[in-house]
């Protein structure tokens, strides 16, 4: 796409010849944006100009992505004379859909396969009002009237088009004092609401302004929370409960409306025959049979599951105490797969006895868990091992936190299974530290994978006290081009799937991609969206600027379209092994302005146009 990426050639002198023609490129190509400050409907123009010495001209033409604008050529010099300029120049009006963008001059040259893309590097930049914000409240709900309960904290986020960005300002009217004047709560585009209350209930009002010609716009939108008035009875998250979802008021779309009665029908005396009484007895008596059978294994499920705690618990302080030995790192069974053993095939059960895990290594470690390389059988009743990567839960990790784990965990139990998105083996959460089993991902990341895979020779210079010089040459297994696109394509492959199940992915980069055995790829991290946007807001220090989108930016906002935007970066980062986005700007701050401003990512030297 024209402005995503721009071929870098070196300015000299090239000379081609042939039966017909003679070309002499004298300079390269110059192209400008005559005006990059534009308000709504101005005329916009650029002009490209190249100066060549020769009997044809080169073939000039502005474009933006695949759409050819319209050009007007002209020839700024004696075409008797030596050197001659040739220029094209394109003018459309600038409607605010083209605002951002940055449009490149493609030079094409005659009788050779030289080709040239010069860039106005000024972005359009297209000054309009701000229009009606939108609000979204998390958790999410969709209606005019939300009702929470009393104790629960509510995130409310404004978005609002408008260039210059607008500035944002939340209002806040109490319910039944709509007499009075409304309070500012916030300058910022989001507020949120800590340990909702009846005075919390009322209008919250988003006024979104910028200024366009010194004249200032204003918009405003106004969402209604209501609270209940039942509060919660336990604030501390049970991992054996589903988690808790908030409660929508729903309007009845039959209110106001005459309710049908049928009349009553007075009822004299039955009779009834023997064979009437017969069948209401038997299906009385079955329906009592049923429900002692209900009951039956109702008491006889908690009874096993009081067992099972107990023994759970036995093994652990054993394990402990006496440091048992319970998975031999000798035991090598032959044709052993990474693959989900009997814990996985019941996917009504997923709990996996402690004493079947033993934990190896620390991988990594995050805000609220920890990854460890573990062992663990394959089933209860085997002495079959597999590898597995353990999430754990830190003893100090705080209730949002235990709850970012407990989503994780229902996402991956709800989620079909994929060849390019993480497998659940099971979960730990009888006792404290709580774990997670995944499939084992053998290679690590995929920036790692990446970077042992660089192509080409990496030579070592080193100096001695002579200053003469020592070479020294070492070559990888590189990555040919069909594997690359093979690894892209695993990668689309799983976020496709996601999508099925509207998921989004959880900070998309090449170091959050796992990679297993035989190079496959495999995504871990994704969540619902408003699961996401609470997980990014309580992990805002850590903010991945390099991969992440304009909205997400400037309001932190995660949605499919920001995954797709991050997958682009990522593939940039596959086609360059590894490299580090931006790698030429030091500060994720300046990162931040440059991709605001329309800065976009080169197109990698080796990458073809198509591609």
């Amino acid at each position: 796409m024209l402005g995503l990426g721009v071929s870098k050639i070196q300015r000299k002198w090239s000379i081609f010849n042939a039966i017909q023609f003679v070309f002499l490129l004298s300079d390269t190509p110059k192209c400008h944006n005559l005006k990059s400050n534009l308000s709504l409907n101005e005329r916009a123009s650029f002009d490209c100009e190249v100066t060549y010495n020769g009997n044809q001209p080169p073939r000039l033409s502005w474009k933006h992505d695949k759409q050819n604008l319209t050009n007007s050529y002209r020839s700024e010099s004696d075409p008797d004379l030596p050197n001659k300029t040739e220029v094209v120049t394109t003018y459309f009006t600038a409607l605010r859909e083209y605002d951002g963008f940055v449009y490149g001059c493609h030079v094409t040259y005659p009788n050779t396969d030289f080709q040239y893309l010069c860039q106005a590097r000024k972005k359009l930049n297209i000054f309009f009002p701000v229009e009606k914000p939108s609000i979204k409240v998390v958790p999410y709900y969709n209606g005019t009237n939300k009702k929470f309960q009393s104790g629960t904290n509510i995130l409310l986020l404004c978005m609002a088009e408008g260039h210059p960005h607008p500035k944002y300002r939340w209002e806040f009217l109490p319910l039944n004092e709509k007499g009075s004047s409304r309070m500012t709560l916030s300058t910022i585009a989001h507020y949120k609401i800590n340990n909702a209350h009846s005075n919390s209930m009322g209008n919250y009002t988003c006024i979104a302004s910028n200024k366009v010609n010194d004249k200032e716009y204003n918009r405003d939108s106004t969402v209604f929370i209501q609270i209940s008035k039942d509060s919660k009875s336990n604030s501390k998250v049970n991992p054996h409960s589903p988690l808790p979802n908030p409660q929508y008021r729903v309007s009845d779309s039959n209110k106001g409306r005459p309710e049908h009665r049928y009349p009553k029908q007075e009822v004299g005396d039955i009779h009834m025959s023997p064979y009437a009484v017969g069948a209401l007895a038997s299906a009385g008596l079955a329906i009592v049979l049923v429900v002692v059978f209900i009951m039956l294994a109702i008491k006889f499920r908690a009874r096993e599951k009081r067992l099972r705690e107990k023994f759970s618990r036995t093994y652990d302080e054993m394990m402990d105490d006496q440091e048992q030995e319970l998975l031999d790192d000798n035991i090598q069974p032959t044709g052993v797969d990474e693959t989900q053993g009997q814990y996985g095939r019941m996917r009504q059960y997923w709990e996996i006895p402690r004493k079947d895990v033993r934990l190896m290594d620390v991988l990594a470690t995050g805000s609220y868990c920890e990854v460890w390389r573990a062992k663990m059988k394959k089933n209860s009743d085997s002495k079959d091992i597999t590898k597995v990567a353990v999430k754990k839960v830190l003893d100090d990790a705080s209730e949002q936190g235990r709850k970012f784990f407990l989503a994780e965990m229902e996402v991956l139990k709800m989620l079909k299974t994929h060849p390019s998105v993480i497998k659940l083996i099971g979960c730990y959460t009888l006792n404290e530290p709580w774990m997670l089993m995944v499939e084992y991902a053998k290679e690590g990341t995929l920036q790692k994978y990446l970077q042992k895979h660089r192509p080409g020779e990496q030579e070592v210079q080193i100096n001695n006290v002579n200053e003469q010089s020592v070479h020294m040459k070492t070559t990888n297994n590189k990555l040919d081009a069909h594997r690359l696109l093979v690894l892209a394509a695993q990668v689309v492959s799983g976020l496709l799937h996601l999508q099925k199940f509207k998921l989004i992915y959880y900070r998309l980069s090449a170091s959050s991609v796992l990679v297993s055995k035989c190079g496959i790829c495999k995504l871990s991290g994704f969540g619902f969206p408003q699961d996401v946007t609470e997980r990014n807001l309580y992990e805002k220090d850590s903010y991945p600027i390099r991969w992440m989108a304009p909205e997400s930016l400037k309001d932190r906002v995660f949605t499919v379209k920001s995954d797709v935007w991050a997958y682009g970066i990522l593939v940039w980062e596959i086609l360059n092994f590894g490299m580090k986005p931006y790698h030429d700007i030091e500060s994720n701050d300046s990162v931040q302005d440059q991709v605001l401003s329309g800065y976009r990512l080169p197109q990698p030297t080796h990458c073809s146009t198509e591609l």
